[in-house]
C-alpha cells in the first residue's frame, strides 16, 4: 500500500482524541486582542458600521504586538475580516480596496495571496477584467504554495475557457514549467488537462497531463481525481489494461490519519473497483473474474453506495456469461435486500422477464 497525504475528516472532531488534540491547540494559540474581539462581538451581533471602526482600530493596534508571527496573524486577521465584512454589507468596490490593503500591511503570505485573489474576484464581478486577471495571475505567481493560488487557477480556467480556452492553455503550460517546483504546478497541469479535454478536444494531451500529475505530484490533493480522469479516458481511446492500471493505483492508495486514527481508502477506490470489474466484464469478456471484483466490492468496502451496483451487475455478468439461474439469483438478492434501488425500479423487473426468472 501507498501512504501519503494526512487529511482527517471533519467528523473525527467528534472523538475524545482529537478532541483534546483541538483544545491543546486552542490554547496554545495567541490570544485576540481587545479591539479585534470587540470588531467580531460587534459584527456577530449585527451592529455592522461599529464592527468596521473596531475593525480598523485593531489593523492600527496590532502593529504593537512585539512578536513578528502573532504580529502578521493578528493583522492579517483585522484586515481580512474587515474586508469580509465590507463584502458582506454589499459594498465591493470598497471590500475591493480593503483586500488590496492586505499584501502591503501584513508581511504574511497566505493572508496577502488570499487577499490579492478575493480582490480578483471582486473584480471580476463588478466588470472590471483586466483589474481582476491582473490579480488573479499575481495571486498566482506570486504566491504559488498558497491555497489562494489554486483558487485563483480555478477561477482564472471558469472565467478564460469561454473567452480563449487555447491562449489561457498556453499561458497555462508556460507558468506551469517556470513554477514547476511549487505547489500550483499541480492544479496548472490539472487545468490544461481540463481545457484540452473539454475545450480544445484533445484527449490524448488530456490523458498524458493527468498521468503527469500522478507521476510528478503524488502528495497533491489531485492525485486521486487525476487518476480517476486518466482511467476514463483511456478506456474512451481504447485501452482498458491502461485504465485497470490506473484503478489499481487508486485502490492502493490510502491516506495516513492524524492523532493515529489509522487511514482510509481514496474516496474513488470502490468506484474504482466497480469500473475494473465492468472493464473485465464488457471489455475482455472475462465473466468469473468480473463476478469476482463484483462480490469482493462490499466485502472491501463495507460502507461503500454502491453495494445494490455490484449486485446488479453480478446479474447482468451472468446473464451474458449463459448462467441464467445465478443471474436470477442475484437479481432475487437485490430485490430482497434493495427493493428501493434504482436498478430494481428502473431496470431489475425487465432482466427477470428476459431470463424468465419465475419460470427458474
Amino acid at each position: 500500500m501507498t501512504a501519503r497525504r494526512t487529511r482527517a475528516p471533519v467528523s473525527l472532531c467528534a472523538g475524545l482524541a482529537l478532541g483534546a488534540a483541538c483544545l491543546m491547540a486552542a490554547c496554545s494559540a495567541s490570544p485576540v486582542p481587545p479591539e479585534l474581539k470587540e470588531a467580531e462581538r460587534l459584527e456577530r451581533q449585527g451592529d455592522h458600521d461599529r464592527a468596521l471602526a473596531a475593525y480598523a482600530r485593531a489593523t492600527d493596534t496590532c502593529q504593537k504586538i512585539s512578536d513578528a508571527d502573532r504580529r502578521a496573524a493578528r493583522c492579517g486577521e483585522a484586515h481580512l475580516h474587515r474586508a469580509e465584512l465590507l463584502e458582506r454589507m454589499g459594498r465591493k468596490r470598497e471590500a475591493a480596496e480593503a483586500y488590496l490593503e492586505v499584501p502591503e500591511a501584513v508581511d504574511e503570505p497566505e493572508a496577502a495571496g488570499r487577499a490579492t485573489y478575493h480582490a480578483g474576484r471582486i473584480y471580476l464581478e463588478l466588470g472590471d477584467d483586466a483589474r481582476s486577471y491582473e490579480l488573479l495571475w499575481h495571486a498566482v505567481i506570486e504566491y504559488p504554495n498558497q491555497l489562494a493560488a489554486a483558487d485563483a487557477v480555478k477561477l482564472l480556467t471558469d472565467d478564460g475557457r469561454r473567452r480563449a480556452p487555447r491562449e489561457l492553455y498556453s499561458v497555462f503550460r508556460e507558468l506551469w514549467g517556470a513554477l514547476a517546483d511549487t505547489d500550483i504546478a499541480a492544479h496548472l497541469a490539472f487545468a490544461m488537462a481540463e481545457l484540452a479535454e473539454q475545450e480544445l478536444g484533445d484527449a490524448r494531451a488530456a490523458l498524458e497531463l493527468y498521468d503527469e500529475i500522478s507521476e510528478a505530484y503524488p502528495e497533491s490533493g489531485l492525485y486521486d481525481e487525476a487518476l480517476w480522469r486518466g482511467a476514463r479516458l483511456a478506456r474512451e481511446l481504447g485501452d482498458p489494461d491502461g485504465a485497470l492500471a490506473r484503478y489499481r493505483q487508486i485502490l492502493a492508495t490510502r491516506e495516513e490519519l492524524p492523532f493515529g486514527f489509522g487511514a482510509t481508502h481514496s474516496p474513488h477506490a470502490d468506484d474504482a473497483l466497480l469500473e475494473s470489474a465492468r472493464i473485465h466484464r464488457d471489455e475482455l469478456g472475462e465473466y468469473r473474474r468480473a463476478v469476482a471484483l463484483f462480490r469482493e466490492l462490499p466485502e472491501r468496502f463495507p460502507d461503500s453506495r454502491l453495494h445494490d451496483d455490484a449486485m446488479f451487475e453480478r446479474g447482468v455478468t451472468w446473464a451474458r456469461a449463459s448462467e441464467p439461474r445465478r443471474a436470477c439469483a442475484a437479481l432475487a438478492r437485490l430485490a430482497a435486500r434493495w427493493p428501493d434501488s434504482r436498478y430494481e425500479l428502473e431496470r431489475g423487473p425487465a432482466l427477470r422477464d428476459e431470463l424468465r426468472c419465475d419460470e427458474r
